[in-house]
């Protein structure tokens, strides 16, 4: 009977030990598992933080050029209006005498605050001013300089068509 109790306690002793190193290995896994987790979630907490970054940036960027665009184009409007690339349509009374369809000839206007400039064609004073829409290929009107600044324009009469009197700027008194 001693040896047949020995020999269930030598395969009981066996089982436990299976038992409890399976336990271990079983424990040993599930911790390796959970470190493996941790690295992962870091990994992807840092990658997201990295991706709301380069978003921040790239939002960021397209801010600026957005902003750096609008200012270019605003820039660049005011430099081709300025320069008499774009032209205002404009009612004006016109003084002048004589002046036939297709007919060139020199005017000024001076740089008052009215909406409606008064341009004077040719040097003659005293010709009845009326009303015409006229196109200018420039400002009629610039805040810097004074109200008696003088512009001298150089402007053609269409004829029937409209606008009826189309004015280039000149040269600058």
């Amino acid at each position: 009977m001693g040896l047949v109790r020995a020999i269930r306690r030598f395969f009981s002793g066996f089982h436990h030990g299976i038992q409890t190193g399976k336990s271990e290995r079983e424990s040993r896994e599930a911790v390796l598992q959970a470190h493996e987790s941790s690295k992962r979630m870091v990994n992807i907490a840092a990658a997201a933080k990295k991706s709301s970054a380069t978003e921040s940036l790239r939002s960021l960027g397209w801010f600026v050029l957005m902003v750096t665009l609008f200012v270019g184009g605003v820039s660049l409007w005011d430099y081709l209006d300025e320069s008499g690339y774009i032209y205002h349509d404009k009612m004006t009374l016109v003084s002048s005498k004589g002046w036939t369809n297709g007919e060139y000839k020199d005017c000024s206007s001076v740089n008052a605050k009215p909406e409606e400039p008064y341009l004077q064609c040719a040097g003659l004073v005293g010709g009845e001013p009326k009303e015409f829409k006229v196109r200018f290929y420039g400002q009629t009107r610039v805040i810097d300089k004074p109200e008696n600044y003088t512009f001298t324009w150089k402007c053609r009469k269409n004829g029937d068509i409209d606008p009826t009197i189309t004015c280039e700027r000149g040269s600058q008194q």
